[in-house]
């Protein structure tokens, strides 16, 4: 569990862009802010408060929800939303910026693709470290999977040898990125409804 954890996603319903942050955790049967000075243990704490702002509200307002322990940015976009249309307003009155947002100017139009969940997404040819057999380290070719609506989703995947990328996208092209897309969002958890409560 990260202190602070934050996501950055676009609820694809309304068009409108979110943030949510972690900023108190529960445990033992008392709320802990983050950040008092009185967290010891985290494996103690069981759920968090999760906060929401929508991007543009000059207000600062804020909507709650309770979650599991360190689970924010490890759920599916589908569970945050469900996340975000459970949570009350809060008292709270606090700026919380767009951190982990990634910056579609960064890349290529030609390397962006949508999903399945109207999310957008892009993949970059990178280079990554990879440890052998005998434990030596080396470079080898991969592909960067990111999500431009939601901060939490991306992944690296990575090739054997250099040729096995290009071999990849010249054959299976856009419908061989959006089977790694699959793959990779089936590794972010799908929240069942009872987990996802009010503060």
């Amino acid at each position: 569990m990260a202190m602070h954890d934050t996501r950055g996603f676009r609820d694809q319903r309304t068009d409108e862009w979110w943030v949510a942050r972690v900023l108190t955790a529960f445990g033992a049967g008392h709320m802990v802010p983050y950040g008092d000075g009185r967290r010891s243990n985290a494996d103690a704490f069981v759920t968090e408060g999760v906060y929401f702002r929508r991007l543009g509200d000059e207000t600062n307002k804020l909507r709650t929800c309770l979650l599991p322990a360190g689970c924010l940015n490890t759920v599916s976009h589908e569970s945050v939303l469900r996340a975000l249309d459970r949570a009350k307003s809060s008292e709270l009155s606090i700026y919380i910026g767009p951190a982990n947002l990634v910056s579609r100017e960064v890349f290529p139009s030609a390397h962006r693709f949508v999903d399945s969940e109207n999310l957008e997404w892009v993949y970059a040819q990178t280079t990554s470290t990879r440890v052998g057999q005998d434990r030596s380290v080396f470079l080898t070719e991969s592909i960067e999977l990111i999500c431009l609506d939601d901060s939490a989703l991306r992944r690296t995947i990575q090739f054997d040898r250099p040729e096995t990328r290009g071999d990849f996208l010249a054959s299976q092209g856009p419908r061989g990125l959006q089977e790694l897309v699959i793959s990779v969002k089936s590794l972010y958890e799908n929240l069942p409804d009872n987990e996802i409560g009010s503060e």
